[in-house]
């Protein structure tokens, strides 16, 4: 197609999108907004917990990782499960942790140097995809700079030392393997993500809609044999740490899953947590035992027949953009380090926003899209009520509306590779 001169002007222009803009300009006003109603809280007010969170921590900083340093004493020793505090994950989380323990005296330093280097390196990507598509340098890094900045996802994996940074980094890796039509690779990483946390298996929807069934089987493979190889490498005996593991799981169910947590409710986005929120007066735990297991098979219904129905068909971004979403809204429980997964397709979007600025094309759905993640990954620590928080609660039906508008329109790139072409 040949430019017109407005398209030669918008492009020489070197300006950001104006979705891009406004982008900022949400997380901007909302991180504003929280810092000013804990400040009032603070130092007029004079209200402790939970009126001063984020300038104050709920708990001990970086918790779930520091947490472990008394069990990681113990690795692959018959004690390490019970000596220290319960660790509620699968085999290949404790793998990770093993990582970044097996460093003396620099293992927290080492983590939290992870956290930041992995996002950095990505925020660099990104505007260097920017510069590319025409953006000058200086608003190209201002950009990526503010927004990692106001990062509130990456804030609250900071805070909390959580270990979901190997996962988004794992995932990440998987979402831009396929981009690169690499599909072994992809399936590499979805696989052990899947192993991690089983719902980033939902990722295999992308090599599902490409027709790669070899791929696929491959990432199920994969998945096997990582949980495998994690159990046994925590050792010493095999079945016993199955045993251990299986017994951690069904005790994160009843601790987490079961219960409503005062302390953790303000910042859980899943649907099951708005459920718990929501209910004036929770069932007993066998019911909501019951509950849960309808809950987990309606999810898996009503996800398996939308992606078949209406996602496969969408643009490649879109897909990405609702099986993002589905990975973090439909788990029984989701907190808010988990909604750094959003930042895949949020890059998506940056660069589809650019590029339809470049063309002078109006699309329909994407400034709301942009809205609704800059509500995401911005704090709403601040809507307190009962001293219980919402924030959890708001950002789970803004994910639900994100979810339409992703299933509504359609984000077609005409730059997009041949891997994006829907069955």
């Amino acid at each position: 197609m040949e430019a017109t001169p407005n398209q030669d002007e918008a492009t020489s222009s070197g300006d950001l999108a104006p979705g891009l803009k406004t982008f900022l300009k949400v997380q901007v006003a909302l991180v504003f907004l929280c810092l000013l109603a804990e400040l009032f809280s603070h130092f007029v007010l004079h209200l402790g917990a939970p009126f001063d969170y984020p300038l104050k921590t709920r708990e001990q900083s970086q918790w779930d990782f520091v947490g472990f340093w008394t069990n990681f004493e113990c690795f692959r020793q018959p004690n390490f499960f019970i000596k220290g505090p319960p660790f509620l994950y699968p085999a290949p989380i404790a793998v990770a942790y093993w990582i970044f323990y097996s460093h003396p005296h620099h293992q927290l330093r080492l983590f939290l140097g992870f956290i930041v280097a992995s996002f950095v390196a990505a925020g660099w990507l990104l505007g260097r995809a920017l510069v590319k598509r025409g953006v000058v340098p200086v608003k190209a890094a201002g950009f990526i700079a503010i927004s990692l900045a106001l990062a509130y996802p990456v804030w609250f994996d900071i805070k909390q030392g959580n270990i979901e940074i190997c996962v988004w980094v794992v995932v990440a890796l998987g979402v831009w393997a396929f981009f690169k039509n690499r599909g072994y690779s992809a399936a590499l990483c979805f696989g052990i993500a899947g192993a991690m946390k089983f719902f980033p298996l939902v990722y295999l929807g992308l090599l599902l809609s490409t027709r790669k069934y070899r791929q696929i089987f491959f990432a199920l493979f994969v998945t096997a044999v990582t949980t495998v190889t994690s159990v046994w490498f925590i050792g010493p005996n095999f079945f016993n740490t199955w045993r251990q593991i299986d017994a951690a799981m069904e005790e994160f169910r009843t601790t987490y899953m079961l219960h409503l947590r005062p302390d953790d409710t303000g910042f859980d986005h899943s649907l099951f947590g708005l459920y718990k929120r929501l209910t004036p007066q929770l069932p007993p735990v066998p019911v909501l035992g019951h509950i849960l297991t309808a809950y987990l098979a309606i999810a898996a219904i009503v996800g398996i027949a939308l992606y078949f129905a209406r996602i496969r068909r969408l643009p490649l971004i879109n897909q990405v953009l609702c099986l993002s979403i589905a990975s973090i809204l439909l788990p029984p429980v989701s907190y808010d380090y988990t909604l750094m997964h959003l930042y895949i397709p949020w890059a998506l979007l940056v660069l589809f926003a650019q590029r339809h600025s470049d063309l002078r094309k109006a699309v329909p759905g994407l400034t709301a899209s942009l809205i609704c993640l800059a509500i995401l990954v911005s704090p709403e620590s601040e809507f307190i009520y009962h001293r219980l928080g919402f924030g959890g609660q708001i950002k789970a039906v803004v994910l639900v509306i994100l979810m339409y508008l992703g299933l509504r329109y359609p984000f077609a790139d005409e730059s997009a590779p041949a891997i994006a072409a829907p069955l």
